[in-house]
Formats: C-alpha cells, sequence, structure tokens
C-alpha cells in the first residue's frame, strides 16, 4: 500500500505506488474509500487470490446429437450448437430450468411462456411445441422425447398471465428439483380446492343443462372465479363437490331398531327394520291392530242385591292390564229379573268415558270373551252398542231361555257368589284390534293409497322399508314382520313404530350415523369404533351395495335424511378419484371412528369381497376436502427411454384428499381455508417435506409424501404430520421465496422482512415450528436466495446481501456485500448460478442480457479474504446460466444479421481455466482433423495450393480466429498458430470466408492438412478483456488519503503466462494506445516426440511464462484514466502493478 512518509521531501522524491493484486474486484465507492486492490472496472476478467487478474475463458458451442452415444450429430437441427427451439419469434419468453438427477443426468427445460392462445383455444402445435427438454453434458446435448403436456390444461397451466398481459416468464415461473422430478410453479395462477358452492338463478346452466334455482359446487378456474364452459354455463366439480355418504339400504333414523331376522326371538318394545313389497297389494292396517289376549280369573268386588237378584261389577282396578290399557271401565254381570219380561239378564263391557271409539273398535275385533266358562255371542245381533251409567259399553241382553249365553254367564256368576264379595271367576277374552282407531303414522300418508295399501310411488328396488315395534314376546315365524292378524297366540307380533318413537320409515342416512344397535354385529351397520369391528372377508354383495341414496328427486326428499341427491354422484366421484374400486363406482362405505393396527379413522369403501385389501379408504364427504391437482404446481420426470433417449412425461400432483376428520379437525392448509383461492407464491423441499407459501402462511406436506397435506389421524397428530404457519409480524408479509439452509429455512418476503423457519433441538415438526423475523431489508421478488457455502445470499436492486445463520454467528443477521460498490450490480436480476468450487455467483443482468456479473466470496478460517464482483460481457444475449462440476453453462441468444428471429445456443465455459493451450476465443467450435467429415471437411488442393476447411452447422456468425493445435501432443509446427480470419484478415494467408446457412467455408492458402490427422482446428471469436485501474492516491499508515497532487510518470506490470495485450491511457477523455506488449519468448516446442512439453507453456506463437512490461503515463492521477486490454486469443494474468510518479503536498489533490 503506498504509504506518505512526512519526513520525505514528496517534490523532489519519487512515489511508487504498488498494486500487488485486483482480487477485491471491482470498487464502486468514491474512489478516495477504495482499497487498493479494487479496480474501476472488471470487464471479461477473473479475479482471484491466487493469480490476481486473467483474462476468462471462451465459450465453447456444445454440439447436438441425435443419438444417446453422442456419435451422430443432429441431422435436424439448423446448427450443431442450436437448441432449435420451436418460437424464434422475438416476442417468444422462453424461462429455462435446469434440472440435475445425477452427474450423468442433467437437462435443461425449455418452456416458452408466451401464450398465442390466451384468447381461444390453442392449437395441436401450440400444445406440442412449448415445451422441450434437452440432455445436456460438455460433449453435446440432444432433445428428450416428452409426453403429457400438449393439453388444453397443461398449457395453459404453463402459460396463464392473470390479469396482468404483460407479465413475463420470469414474473411467474419458478422450479425445484424434488428427488429425480421437477416441479414447476406458475404464482400467477391461484390455488385452492377443486370446487366452490354456486347458487343458480335466470338463464345460468350447469353442464349445459338449464339450472335456474338451487346450489352446486362448481369447478374453479386459473383465476380462482368459477369455469364456465360457455356463457353462463357452468361445470359441476365431480372430484370435489360436497357428498354425503349413505347406508347402502334405508336404516333406523333413530338408531334403534335393527334387521329383523325371521325365527328370532323378541321381546316386547324390540324395534326392527324390514322391506316391504310396495306392489299395490300390502295392507298396512293389520299394523295397526294389537292383540287382547287373557285366561285367567278377575275379581268381582261389588254385588248389588235387589229382590234376591244381584248385579256384580269388577272394577277397573280389578280387571286384567291388557283391558285397562285399552281403556276399559269395568265389566258387569246383571243378574236381576226385571219386572216387566222373564228374564232379561245383562252384560255389559264399560268404556272409559268417550271412548266410544274404542268401544266401536272392540265390537267389531271381539273373538272370544267367556265368564265362569260360559261363552258369550259376538254376532252383531247379541253385541251391540250401548251405554252403561252414561259411559259407552258393549251390551249383551238375555233372550229368556234357559240355555241363552247371557243368562248362562250371569247363572256362573251368581253360583260364584257366596253372599259375600270379592269373589272371583274364570275369564277369558281374546280380539285383534285397532283398539284407539288409529290411523296410520303420518309420514305413511304418501306411500300408501286411500285404503292404507302399500304403493310402489316412493319404492327402491319394488319395496319400502319400515320400522316396526314388537308388541307381544315371541318368535318371528314369519318372513316379514307378522301383525297381530297373522301371528299364532306363541308368535312376536309387530305393530308399526309410532311418530313419537321415530316414525315407520325407514331412510337412507349419513354412514357416520349409522351404528348397528347390536355391539356384537356393529358390521351390519356402517359406524365402528375401529377396524377390530369389521367382519371379513365381506359379504358377497358389499362391493357393489350402493351408498348413493334414493334415486330421484322425489324418492330423496322421502327417504334421504339429509334430503340430498346422491344418486350417481358418489359412484363417479370415487371412480373419477380411484382406479382400484369396483367398475361400478359402488360399494358399501364404512366410517371408522378410531385407529387400530394402523388403519387410521376415516371412511373405507369395500371393493374386493375375495382378495385384500378388502377395503380402501377415500375422501371425506364435507367440502374443501379435494385439493385441485390443476391448479398446483406440475411434474416433469422421466417416463422411460427409447433408444437411450430419456422420454419424459409432464403430470400433474397426484395430491391426497382428506380422508380423516372433517372441516374442523382437519381443515387443511390454513391458506385455503373456506374455500380461499390464492396464488402459491414459492417452493422448497426441505426436511424430506414440500413446503408451500400462499399469501403470508407457510405450509407442508407431511414427512416423507410432498403430496399430501392432511393430517393423518385428527386424534392423534403425530411428527410427521403437516406444518401451517403464519408470519408473524405487525405487518402483512406476503411471502416471496424459501431457502432450505442448515437446520432451519430462510424466509424472503415482499415486505423488507426475512424470516427463519425452525424448530427446537433441530427438529421441526407441528409441535416445535415457529418461524420468526431475522432481517429486514428490501430485496428483489424477482430471484430467489442462493446457497453458497454456508451463507444464503439475497438480492435488492443493484445490491446483494448475505445472511449469516445462527451457528456462525451469535445473533442471526444480514449485511450487505456490495457496499464497496454501489449501483455496479443490475437493478434486475435474472437467473443466479452457484459455483461452489470456486465461491463464487453468476449473476445475469436482466435488463442488458450480455451482462453476466460475478461474485466471489472466500474464507480463511472466520475471515473474509475475498469479497469481489466483476463483469463478464458477451456478443450475445444471456438467457440462462447454470453451474456444473464448477463449470458455467449458458443458453445464448443470437439474433443473425438482417433477421427478425433469434437462435438460441448452448454453450459451456470452464470458470477457472487452467490450460494455456486453450485458446480465449468465445463461440469455440473444435474441429479433429481426423474427425472432420463429422463436423464437414478439410481438403487440400494441389493445384491451387489452398486448403478448404469447410464447418457445417456452426452458429457463430463471426468467427475472427482460427486456432490450430497438435492432437495428442504429437510434433506440430503450427501448433498454437492463430490465423485471423475476420474483416481485418491477412488476405495473404486467407483466401476467403463465408459463412452461409450455417455452414462456415474458410479457404487458406497453403496445405494445412497432415497425413497422420494429428491437427485441431478451433474456430472462434475474440473478446475484449479490460482492467481499468482505479484513481490512484498517496495515501498515509491509516490508509487516509495525503492531500497533494500525484504526477504519474510511469507503470509497471508483471505478467504470467501472458500474449499480446495493450496498455492504454485516458487524459480529460481522450483515449489512446500508450503501449501494445508483445510476449518476448519464442514458443518452446519440443524437439522430438518424446519430449514432453511444459505443461505450463502456451501454446500461441508469442507468449511469456513470466515477463514485466514498463510504459510512460506521464499525467496527473486526478485526469488519467488507466486500461489494460486484451482483445487476442491468447491468456493474459496481471500479476501484479506498480506506478511510479512524483507526488506533491498541497490543500488539495485536484490540478488546477
Amino acid at each position: 500500500m503506498p504509504t506518505f512518509d512526512k519526513r520525505a521531501r514528496y517534490p523532489g522524491n519519487q512515489s511508487r505506488i504498488a498494486i500487488p493484486t485486483l482480487s477485491g474486484g471491482v470498487g464502486r465507492q468514491a474512489p478516495t474509500k477504495r482499497a487498493i486492490n479494487e479496480a474501476q472496472n472488471l470487464d471479461n476478467i477473473l479475479v482471484t487470490l491466487e493469480r490476481s487478474a486473467e483474462k476468462r475463458a471462451g465459450t465453447n458451442f456444445i454440439q447436438r446429437y441425435s443419438d444417446a452415444a453422442f456419435t451422430t450429430l443432429d441431422a435436424a437441427s439448423p446448427n450443431s450448437s442450436q437448441l432449435d427451439l420451436h418460437d424464434k419469434s422475438a416476442t417468444a419468453d422462453y424461462k429455462f430450468f435446469w434440472f440435475q438427477i445425477s452427474e450423468d443426468q442433467r437437462y435443461l427445460i425449455a418452456i416458452n411462456y408466451k401464450s398465442e392462445a390466451s384468447a381461444g383455444s390453442p392449437t395441436s402445435d401450440e400444445l406440442a411445441q412449448y415445451m422441450q427438454i434437452f440432455r445436456v453434458t460438455k460433449d453435446g446435448f440432444l432433445e428428450c422425447g416428452l409426453s403429457g403436456h400438449n393439453t388444453a390444461d397443461f398449457f395453459k397451466y404453463f402459460t396463464y398471465k392473470g390479469s396482468d398481459s404483460t407479465k413475463k416468464a420470469d414474473d411467474s415461473l419458478s422450479s425445484i428439483t424434488v428427488g429425480p422430478q421437477m416441479l414447476i410453479n406458475n404464482n400467477s395462477v391461484f390455488a385452492g380446492y377443486t370446487s366452490k358452492e354456486r347458487t343458480f338463478s335466470g338463464s345460468d346452466k350447469l353442464d349445459g343443462v338449464s339450472k335456474n334455482s338451487g346450489t352446486a359446487w362448481c369447478t374453479i378456474g386459473l383465476d380462482g372465479e368459477f369455469n364456465t364452459l360457455a356463457t353462463d354455463d357452468y361445470e359441476e366439480d365431480i372430484k370435489g363437490r360436497k357428498l354425503t355418504y349413505f347406508t347402502t339400504t334405508p336404516v333406523d333414523t333413530e338408531g334403534q331398531a335393527s334387521v329383523y331376522v325371521e325365527g328370532k326371538f323378541y321381546v316386547k318394545n324390540d324395534q326392527v327394520f324390514a322391506s316391504i313389497t310396495a306392489d299395490g297389494t300390502v295392507d298396512l292396517d293389520p299394523y295397526l291392530s294389537e292383540d287382547i289376549d287373557f285366561t285367567g280369573t278377575v275379581s268381582f268386588s261389588t254385588a248389588d242385591a235387589a229382590s234376591g237378584d244381584h248385579k256384580f261389577t269388577v272394577t277397573q282396578d280389578d280387571l286384567p292390564n291388557i283391558l285397562k290399557q285399552n281403556k276399559v271401565h269395568s265389566f258387569v254381570v246383571d243378574h236381576t229379573v226385571n219386572s216387566d219380561t222373564d228374564g232379561e239378564e245383562e252384560v255389559y263391557l264399560v268404556f272409559e268415558s268417550g271412548e266410544t271409539t274404542i268401544r266401536n273398535n272392540f265390537r267389531t275385533g271381539l273373538t272370544r270373551l267367556s265368564v265362569g266358562g260360559k261363552s258369550l255371542s259376538l254376532a252383531d245381533s247379541d253385541a251391540v252398542a250401548a251405554t252403561y251409567s252414561g259411559l259407552p259399553a258393549i251390551k249383551w241382553t238375555a233372550g229368556g231361555t234357559s240355555n241363552d249365553d247371557v243368562h248362562a254367564v250371569a247363572d256362573a256368576v251368581k253360583s260364584a257368589y257366596s253372599s259375600s264379595v270379592p269373589f272371583s271367576t274364570a275369564f277369558d277374552i281374546k280380539g285383534v284390534f285397532n283398539p284407539t282407531g288409529k290411523s296410520l303414522p303420518t309420514s305413511l300418508a304418501a306411500f300408501v293409497d286411500g285404503n292404507n295399501v302399500l304403493q310402489n310411488t316412493y319404492a327402491e328396488g319394488g319395496s319400502n322399508v319400515l320400522v316396526f315395534t314388537c308388541v307381544r314376546d315371541g318368535t318371528a315365524n314369519e318372513s316379514t314382520p307378522a301383525s297381530a292378524e297373522t301371528a299364532t297366540s306363541a308368535d312376536a307380533y309387530f305393530t308399526l313404530r309410532s311418530e313419537d318413537d321415530g316414525g315407520p320409515i325407514a331412510k337412507y342416512i349419513p354412514v357416520e350415523d349409522w351404528q348397528y344397535p347390536d355391539a356384537q354385529r356393529r358390521y351390519l351397520g356402517n359406524q365402528l369404533s375401529d377396524f377390530s369391528q369389521f367382519n371379513f372377508p365381506p359379504k358377497s354383495n358389499e362391493a357393489t351395495a350402493e351408498s348413493d341414496g334414493a334415486g330421484t328427486d322425489a324418492k330423496v326428499a322421502k327417504l334421504n335424511k339429509p334430503a340430498v341427491n346422491m344418486h350417481g354422484k358418489i359412484p363417479a366421484t370415487l371412480l373419477a378419484l380411484y382406479s382400484d374400486i369396483d367398475s361400478s363406482g359402488d360399494g358399501k362405505i364404512y366410517y371408522v371412528q378410531n385407529s387400530f393396527a394402523g388403519e387410521v379413522p376415516g371412511y373405507y369403501i369395500v371393493k374386493d369381497v375375495e382378495n385384500t385389501p378388502y377395503t380402501r379408504l377415500v375422501r371425506t364427504p364435507e367440502e374443501y376436502s379435494v385439493l385441485d391437482e390443476k391448479r398446483f404446481p406440475k411434474i416433469i420426470k422421466i417416463n422411460s427411454f427409447v433408444g437411450g433417449i430419456e422420454q419424459f412425461i409432464v403430470q400433474n400432483m397426484d395430491l391426497e384428499e382428506r380422508r380423516s376428520g372433517n372441516l374442523k379437525t382437519n381443515t387443511g392448509p390454513e391458506a385455503f381455508k373456506n374455500g380461499v383461492q390464492i396464488p402459491i407464491k414459492s417452493m422448497a423441499f426441505f426436511r424430506d417435506r414440500l413446503f408451500l407459501s400462499a399469501g403470508d402462511t407457510v405450509f407442508s406436506s407431511r414427512t416423507g409424501d410432498f403430496s399430501d397435506f392432511w393430517v393423518s389421524n385428527p386424534g392423534v397428530i403425530a411428527d410427521t404430520d403437516p406444518i401451517d404457519v403464519r408470519l408473524s409480524t405487525n405487518k402483512y408479509a406476503e411471502v416471496e421465496s424459501m431457502t432450505p439452509f442448515a437446520s432451519s429455512m430462510f424466509v424472503n418476503t415482499g415486505s423488507d422482512i426475512q424470516f427463519t423457519l425452525k424448530g427446537s433441538e433441530n427438529n421441526i415438526t407441528p409441535f416445535t415450528a415457529e418461524v420468526s423475523p431475522t432481517a429486514f431489508y428490501s430485496t428483489s421478488p424477482l430471484v430467489n436466495p442462493v446457497l453458497l457455502g454456508s451463507q444464503i445470499y439475497f438480492f435488492a436492486p443493484n445490491r446483494a446481501y448475505v445472511y449469516f445463520n445462527d451457528s456462525t454467528v451469535t445473533v442471526n443477521q444480514a449485511i450487505e456485500v456490495s457496499l464497496n460498490c454501489p449501483n455496479y450490480l443490475p437493478a434486475t436480476f435474472g437467473d443466479i448460478a452457484v459455483v461452489p468450487g470456486y465461491d463464487s455467483l453468476c449473476m445475469i443482468d436482466k435488463d442488458n442480457r450480455k451482462f453476466l456479473y460475478i461474485y466471489t466470496n472466500r474464507y480463511r478460517g472466520a475471515d473474509v479474504v475475498q469479497n469481489a464482483f466483476y463483469r463478464y460481457v458477451y456478443d450475445q444475449d444471456v438467457m440462462s446460466v447454470q453451474s456444473y462440476d464448477n463449470d458455467i453453462y449458458l443458453v445464448l441468444r443470437q439474433q443473425p444479421t438482417g433477421s427478425t428471429t433469434f437462435n438460441y445456443f448452448l454453450e459451456y465455459q470452464k470458470f477457472y481455466e487452467e490450460d494455456n493451450s486453450i485458446p480465449r476465443l468465445d463461440h469455440q467450435v473444435v474441429v479433429p482433423e481426423g474427425l472432420a467429415a463429422q463436423f464437414g471437411s478439410i481438403t487440400y488442393d494441389a493445384s491451387t495450393g489452398h486448403t478448404t476447411i469447410i464447418v457445417k452447422k456452426y452458429g457463430n456468425p463471426a468467427p475472427d480466429y482460427l486456432y490450430i493445435a497438435a492432437t495428442a501432443n504429437q510434433l506440430e509446427e503450427r501448433d498454437g498458430e492463430a490465423i485471423l480470419i475476420g474483416s481485418n484478415r491477412d488476405s495473404d494467408v486467407v483466401v476467403s470466408l463465408a459463412h452461409t446457412d450455417g455452414t462456415l467455408t474458410v479457404v487458406l492458402n497453403g496445405n494445412y492438412t497432415t497425413s497422420s490427422n494429428y491437427r485441431t482446428f478451433i474456430f472462434g471469436t475474440t473478446y475484449n478483456s479490460t482492467i481499468e485501474l482505479s484513481p490512484q492516491y498517496v495515501r498515509d499508515e491509516g490508509n487516509n488519503v495525503v492531500e497533494g497532487v500525484l504526477s504519474l510518470r510511469t507503470l509497471h506490470l508483471q505478467h504470467h503466462n501472458t500474449g499480446t495485450y495493450r496498455i492504454e491511457k485516458a487524459t480529460r477523455g481522450r483515449r489512446k494506445t500508450a503501449l501494445t506488449v508483445t510476449p518476448k519468448e519464442l514458443s518452446e516446442y519440443p524437439s522430438s516426440a518424446s519430449d514432453v512439453r511444459d505443461e505450463d507453456d502456451s501454446p500461441l506463437p508469442l507468449y511469456e511464462k513470466n515477463g514485466e512490461s514498463f510504459t510512460k503515463i506521464m499525467g496527473y492521477a486526478a485526469e488519467t484514466d488507466i486500461f489494460i486490454v486484451s482483445d487476442y486469443p491468447n491468456p493474459m494474468n496481471i500479476a501484479q502493478i506498480e506506478l511510479k510518479g512524483k507526488f506533491t503536498t498541497k490543500t488539495s489533490g485536484f490540478v488546477r
């Protein structure tokens, strides 16, 4: 470092300013604040600690082949290195993605974001050509097969711009690699669940059918709004619509009745349901009747005496219960002989006040009544409706004969009377009747005709399922529940269940509501406690049993509870989601409440009754159970190989549906809650989870399954379940990018805040995940942070930052690394590539794509020993950059002269070229003489003395140098010869040059062929490498500038392995060459084939391994700019610089 010694007499003494290295890169602070190792500009210069500043390596065309072995150049390609993208127009908007599976499997994906079909349907050519994939190596590249992409849905996803038609591919498309596949996201697309509920009115249609009322779950478009097939014509969502899984048959809605089983013993009040034929032949009236059947004794508690005759009464308290239950008030036997007749004994069955209907029904339904062993006649003429003491009664009156039945009953009772009460006598009564005269339950009204005969109006499969209540204990000995009329005295019989108890109509109900009443046979229902309650193998009909309820709207209203029409919808939905169920889409569906033996809770459909697994877990029926795979990131992966060439396929993510829990217990991603539609902004793969961001939330998949964003078992949250967090800050912070980083994930937002997502003890789970602010910097929204070494670098216009994690520093922090070069970096960044072997980043300037900025950051222990920015300048637009094996791969765009279209080429460039036998040329193509036929031809015509070199498919429109090298270190007198073939070529050497339709033809004067074909011809274009020194100052021991005037006299350079270069100076804007440095040593060739060339030798005709140059500057430092320039095809390495001059102390350093 130049220093100022106060004791020295500077006006009379020479000042020396040494610049030992330019490893500090470009400095753009005020010149007085720059470090001595910083330059004003470094274009096409690589700066390193080891070699200071040297000319960058040239770029090399990568040849395009048509076979997997890279032996045959692609005959269909216009140029051997041209990507031959389908759209070469100026409006093409390609986004390039680099995809590596292994060192031998590296790919370039090109997607044209320009969507000509935005106003209509894409053509077949558009569908086929908007995406291409290439396998890339240094030795060559080829186009791979591709399928699946050529559908309207995929085309629209990859080219969707939303409401902003000016969006570019860089604004919307991004990618990550997950294992052997790539995920590509379009952040303009609104993601979410497959549907929302829409209310219909007016001229609306659903799938082409008019629908002017009601609701339906309709599909969502890329804009987050309802899809339309045509004007006001909406599309029903098959996969994700709200469903109700119904029981396979109508069942008891109250959950009390069991299936009626013939031969089973039932007790009173048991409830059953059974299928009853509904063909107009079954009268339901008998099910209203009850059986009165009592045999025993009754106790007469009163005996009224009159003239020696008596009236005997059994009061209600002493009646059999069956009679009391049917409103019988008393039983009276009147043995009194009236004065006006011979003996008209009377018997009364008396009913409670007002119960005339019961009295009448009893009268018609009695089949037996005997007292004291004597039976009463039940003929209508004998048993008459009457009253007794004002109460309704059935009356029997004696006919005056000795064998009259009434007379006999009266005598029998009197005979049992022993002058005192109470006394007992035999009593036997039987009948079948509807004692209260009740009608059918009102819910059956629509199911029967006027005579209560069951009709088929609402029949399912020719029958209706009805619910019955057992009235009498006994065995069920009929195929359907017996009525009181049909049952024998020992059989159980049933009545229709009353409305108060739930009614007689069995209905289809949700499976989760139907738990079979018998705890030992829960499998007969649909709700099971856990998997242990299954009965495997299932019954033969369970794989085809329907679970969609009643079949028509009319039947739905009567038979479904709730009254929603699922007919045909459930099988259609399940078939759309699952391919391993019955082809009908049917099957009995069970709801399992709890986990058991690894089987999670949820809905299971029986899919097979013979082979395991018998069941499969299906989606929950609630709304918002299915994420829309059409609007989620897309998968690109290898599907097969044909002739050794990869055949890629584009697929939707196979997203899992919610299969357990419900809207409250398993809500899914918070970003999409309640049907919210929102773009997915960024992706990351971290800790075996796929992380996505939407708005200010970050959510992940389950561990090990990046397609599942649902909790497996809501009852037991596991460490492997999804993570879902919202950024915590006082202002809304939309996530722009996520970068996995050591033990945490770096989250960049559009609100000038950076966050980290981490857990406790290096374990990120739903229980431990937390996100917190960690830095506060404005950043560029279109370029993602990158990981280099153990730091993350992120970017803002004209700025770059480094973020240190908590393992590097005590407190998480970010600092700007571009402070020393303000406004040097691009305002808008394009692709950024990491060159890990050289601790460097490559950054495209989107506003001037011919600029590629390089940043190198090197550490020695904990100390930064290099923090340098510099720039590579190309003659073509750099559209994409990537680094593999520490080489740089470039996609370059070239516009041929006079053309309105562009060509795209694939080239690679060594980041650090150690081989000085390689010329510094861009767009190189290497043509070995022995393989000339593969590339074109090399021929010598003895008659003209001319050698003609033809290079087919050469994409460089302006080659200006031909370099000749020996193959395999052969003894070669022309080795290292560089021939200028450009516009300023030597006509004595170059006879002619033509470049037509991609074919380069060069005619040279002389014979350039060899008998052994050991020459290699390298064509390329020179580029200008420039070092512009910073203004120089004399400084004191503290590196402070000493005021005064520095007059520069001479410049001394030390160089290594360097060919020709120029030293230029500019004074007050006038630039001129001060010195052209030409190496002083001639090339040293081996004297024989057995000699070994020094590996450090330059092959160029003139070079110096180590040398020095000296030139006069003769100008004031404040007014003089110094440039070191190389536009020759030879290497240049400036190892050290020293300036000498005179310094005069003054109060100002400016020259007046």
